[in-house]
């Protein structure tokens, strides 16, 4: 994982989230409160697989259980492409933002697939 913020002011975000070498491992976005997510950018073209980007609605990894706990959002991004998508007025997460991406669609089990590249996200959230 390589992750980076920046602050950036545009009419619906705050926050610029990035990370190049998002894997199939539960990562912390942020443990604050009251996060909406407006745009997410995916980029894919590293893989010949389709990936999905799987996030849940909490403050710590610990409180994902893979392969039980059902993520509130599900982005899917075919083989070899970048998707961006954007959401008005946004995706409450009130709790915090975990994420992972992986190789299966729904709620990933408790090891979920890898992809043969890490992909890169980004992430505008308030």
């Amino acid at each position: 994982m390589a992750l980076s913020t920046t602050t950036v002011n545009t009419q619906v975000s705050d926050t610029r989230y990035k990370d190049t070498a998002a894997t199939n491992s539960l990562i912390l976005l942020t443990a604050t409160d009251s996060q909406v997510i407006h745009q997410v950018i995916i980029d894919n073209t590293a893989n010949t697989t389709k990936a999905y980007l799987a996030v849940w609605n909490s403050n710590s990894t610990g409180g994902v259980t893979l392969g039980t706990t059902h993520p509130g959002l599900v982005l899917p991004v075919e083989a070899e492409t970048s998707v961006e998508y954007a959401f008005e007025p946004g995706i409450p997460f009130p709790l915090g933002i975990v994420y992972l991406v992986s190789t299966e669609a729904g709620t990933p089990d408790s090891s979920p697939a890898a992809l043969t590249t890490a992909i890169t996200i980004d992430v505008l959230f308030a």
